[in-house]
C-alpha cells in the first residue's frame, strides 16, 4: 500500500494543505489523522506529524519507537527540535519557500524508500524511480504554484481571475512534465503526476464552464493502465474513479472502483460511495453505512457528517441528525473565529446551522438551542466572506510567470 499518515490539528492550513496536495501528486493516498481518529490497519509508507500549538493542545505528542525509520516530524511556531536522535526532523518556518520545504520532504521520502522493501507492484517502489527527476518535478510543481492553484481553483467556481491564473500555470506545468516523460518513458511516478495534472485541469475547466482540454477516454485509458500494473497504489484507483465521476459522469463505475480491496480503509472512498447512494440511487441506509465508515477513518470529515445529518433528519432520527450537525459546528467554528475557512466550509457551516435551527425550533422544541444557533448564524452572516484562506495558501497569486514559455490554447478552449 502507498499511503502516508498525516497527523495534524485541523486549524493548520499551511503547510498541511500544501503538503497533502503535494503528496497526492506524488501518488500517495493521504490518511488524515486528526485528534480522536483511529488509524487504519494498513501499513503506511511514511508517517508525518505536524507539531504546533494547536496540535499540542489537543494531545500529548508521542509515537511508536518501532516506526522511527519512517517518521517525519515537522515542528512549527515555537516548537523546535535540535540534535534529535530521529532521522527525519524538520523545523518549519512560515517564511521558508514552498520549494525548499517540499524538497526537504521529498528527500526524506526518497531516503525512507531506500530503506524499505522493494515491491514492483507499488508506484514508489518501481525500479525505474529517479531521484533527479523527482526533485525536478518538485521544482516545477513549486515554480508554477500548482498546490495553491489546485486548492483555490479546483473545488468550487473560482471566478475568472483565479481561473485564468490557474490555467496559465497548469498548461505550462503539464508541458514541462511531458518533456520529462519524453526523456524517461518508464518513470511511472511522473506519468501518474502528469495524468493527475491533466485530470485536475479538466476538472477546473468544467467547474468554470469551459470545455475540457484533454479527451476523457484517453485519460481514463492511461489511468486504467496504471491501475492494472500498480494494484496496491490507492491513489491511482481513486484517480480512475474521479475521472469517471467528475469528467465522464459515470457515477456507477466510479462507485464500483471505490470497492477495490486496497480502498477498504480509505475515508474518501467511503464518502464517495455514500454520496452516490445518497444523491443518485437514493439508497439512504447504504449511504449512511458508508458515511459512518468515512467519519470512522477521518473524524473531521465535515462533508460526510453533513450528509449523515441530512439522512438522519430525513429518516426522522432528529437527535442523531443534531448530533452530527453539531459536530460540524464544533469542527468549523474555531476556523471562523480565525477567518481561515475556505468557501466550501463556509457553505457547509451556513447550511448546517440552517438545518439545526429548523430541527431545534420545529421538531425538538428546544428554545435555548434555537437561540444559540440563531446567534451563531448572525455572527457568521455579519462576518461575511474572508480572503484569509486564499492569502495563506496562495500569497503570491498575483506574481506573473515568465514570458519565455509561450502556451498554445486549444480550439475547444471556450465557454460552453
Amino acid at each position: 500500500m502507498e499511503r502516508v499518515r498525516l497527523f495534524y490539528n485541523n486549524l493548520n492550513i499551511k503547510p498541511k494543505k500544501l503538503l497533502e496536495n503535494y503528496l497526492i501528486y506524488l501518488g500517495f493516498y493521504v490518511e488524515e489523522i486528526v485528534y480522536g481518529t483511529r488509524e487504519s490497519d494498513v501499513e503506511s509508507f511514511a508517517d508525518i506529524w505536524l507539531i504546533d500549538d494547536d496540535y499540542m493542545s489537543d494531545q500529548e505528542f508521542s509515537f511508536d519507537p518501532e516506526k522511527d525509520e519512517k517518521a517525519i516530524i515537522i515542528f512549527m511556531g515555537i516548537w523546535k527540535m535540535y540534535n534529535s536522535r530521529l532521522p527525519y526532523v524538520l523545523n518549519y518556518d512560515s517564511d521558508v519557500s514552498d520549494e525548499k520545504f517540499l524538497k526537504q520532504i521529498t528527500k526524506m521520502l526518497l531516503s525512507i524508500r531506500e530503506n524499505r522493501y522493494l515491491d514492483i507492484d507499488n508506484l514508489w517502489f518501481d525500479a525505474d524511480i529517479n531521484k533527479k527527476d523527482i526533485l525536478s518535478f518538485c521544482k516545477l510543481y513549486c515554480k508554477y504554484q500548482i498546490g495553491p492553484a489546485s486548492l483555490c481553483a479546483k473545488n468550487l467556481y473560482s471566478g475568472e481571475n483565479i481561473f485564468r491564473m490557474a490555467s496559465n500555470r497548469y498548461i505550462r506545468f503539464i508541458n514541462q512534465l511531458e518533456n520529462v516523460t519524453d526523456l524517461n518513458k518508464d518513470f511511472a511516478v511522473i506519468k501518474y503526476s502528469l495524468l493527475y495534472a491533466k485530470y485536475e485541469y479538466d476538472l477546473i475547466c468544467k467547474n468554470n464552464s469551459y470545455y475540457l482540454m484533454y479527451p476523457v477516454e484517453e485519460l481514463l485509458k492511461e489511468a486504467d493502465d496504471l491501475r492494472m500494473f500498480y494494484e496496491d497504489t490507492e491513489q491511482i484507483h481513486i484517480l480512475c474513479a474521479e475521472i469517471l465521476f467528475h469528467l465522464k459522469n459515470d457515477w456507477t463505475s466510479a462507485a464500483n472502483i471505490m470497492l477495490d480491496g486496497c480502498l477498504e480503509e480509505c475515508a474518501y472512498s467511503h464518502y464517495r460511495r455514500g454520496m452516490v447512494y445518497y444523491q443518485y440511487t437514493k439508497e439512504y441506509v447504504k449511504a449512511k453505512d458508508e458515511l459512518l465508515l468515512a467519519v470512522r477513518y477521518k473524524k473531521d470529515y465535515v462533508k460526510a457528517r453533513y450528509l449523515l445529518g441530512v439522512i438522519y433528519a430525513y429518516q426522522g432520527r432528529y437527535i442523531k441528525a443534531v448530533r452530527e450537525l453539531e459536530k460540524i459546528i464544533d469542527i468549523l467554528e474555531p476556523k471562523f473565529y480565525r477567518k481561515i475557512y475556505n468557501p466550501g466550509e463556509r457553505k457547509i457551516m451556513q447550511t448546517s446551522l440552517k438545518i439545526l435551527h429548523l430541527l431545534y425550533e420545529d421538531y425538538l422544541k428546544n428554545q435555548d438551542s434555537t437561540k444559540r444557533i440563531s446567534r451563531l448564524e448572525q455572527r457568521i452572516q455579519e462576518q461575511g466572506s474572508s480572503n484569509k484562506f486564499l492569502e495563506l495558501i496562495w500569497p503570491e497569486q498575483d506574481n506573473e510567470l515568465a514570458d519565455d514559455e509561450p502556451i498554445t490554447m486549444p480550439k475547444q478552449y471556450k465557454y460552453v
